[in-house]
């Protein structure tokens, strides 16, 4: 049977962009006795291969293939739903690509979906003109707010006045 070690990134390995006592040893020792491990997040700001880069510089030696982000599996989501799909997204570029490389079509026009993922800020405007467009909205993390208290996707779905 093969074991795998499933590792949540925020909170757990670190907080706040720094190592929390002991999480870099742990990973390392995976990656030296070759166990397989994935580390996931709800942060869709980024990429793999940014939270890769993050993650060593305070110490982990990951890859971008260890990182399964929550863009990543929103992503999934999409594609099952609706192979092919146009979406309107509200979001940083972790969120974009990851749509993006599942064979999402990103547009302005006429969109099958709005999705809301993390980004620094939130605007107004695009929150208004997402609702507009689209009335089935997949947001890429139920978690309310992040380490550190900071808001998160879910906490500004609610703002998405949805139209039937």
């Amino acid at each position: 049977m093969i074991i795998a070690h499933l590792l949540d990134m925020d909170g757990v390995l670190v907080r706040g962009g720094q190592a929390i006592a002991g999480s870099v040893d742990y990973v390392a020792g995976l990656v030296a006795t070759c166990k397989p491990f994935q580390i996931f997040t709800n942060n869709s700001r980024f990429t793999p291969e940014d939270h890769a880069e993050r993650l060593r510089a305070v110490g982990f030696p990951v890859q971008p293939e260890h990182i399964y982000t929550s863009a990543l599996a929103t992503a999934r989501f999409m594609a099952l739903q609706k192979p092919g799909a146009s979406a309107y997204a509200i979001g940083d570029h972790g969120l974009v690509e990851a749509l993006r490389s599942a064979g999402c079509r990103i547009t302005e026009f006429a969109p099958e979906f709005l999705v809301v993922g993390d980004t620094k800020s939130y605007h107004y405007e695009q929150i208004a003109f997402g609702a507009e467009l689209v009335a089935r909205v997949p947001g890429s993390s139920p978690q309310i707010r992040m380490p550190l208290g900071r808001p998160s996707v879910a906490s500004i779905l609610p703002a998405v006045p949805l139209q039937h």
